[in-house]
């Protein structure tokens, strides 16, 4: 299991730690220099996931990639519950990529993508004070 530890900090910030010790920085809403808030982490928890996959991909089928971007937009849904209803992610590789490899580099990454899935197909969390 992983474990990361939120913790609220005097300036009004959030400690976000995980096991190994790397810490970053949470924040309650978008605007400020210092950390992430919630919608842009988990955007860029996806972007990283999809990362990741189209890489290894790359690897293993021996191909050359000068250079890789994924950026991840969320739209929040309206009403209630407050949720994020849509990612849009865009991938900008660099490569001799042909549209038949680009299809396929796609669909992989979907496939291989933890993250992807969970959202795709849900959690259920279990919520408790202890």
């Amino acid at each position: 299991m992983v474990t990361i530890e939120v913790g609220k900090e005097s300036n009004g910030n959030y400690l976000i730690q995980n096991d190994q010790g790397f810490s970053s920085v949470g924040l309650n809403a978008p605007g400020g220099e210092e950390g992430l808030t919630p919608i842009e982490l988990i955007c860029s928890s996806l972007g990283l996931c999809v990362a990741i996959a189209i890489k290894t991909i790359i690897k293993r089928d021996g191909l050359e990639m000068e250079s890789l971007k994924v950026e991840v937009g969320a739209t929040k849904a309206q009403g209630s519950p407050s949720r994020v209803e849509h990612f849009q992610i865009n991938v900008h590789l660099e490569g001799v990529f042909d549209e038949a490899r680009k299809k396929k580099l796609i669909t992989s990454a979907k496939r291989g993508c933890t993250i992807g899935h969970t959202l795709e197909r849900g959690a259920t969390i279990d919520l408790e004070i202890v």
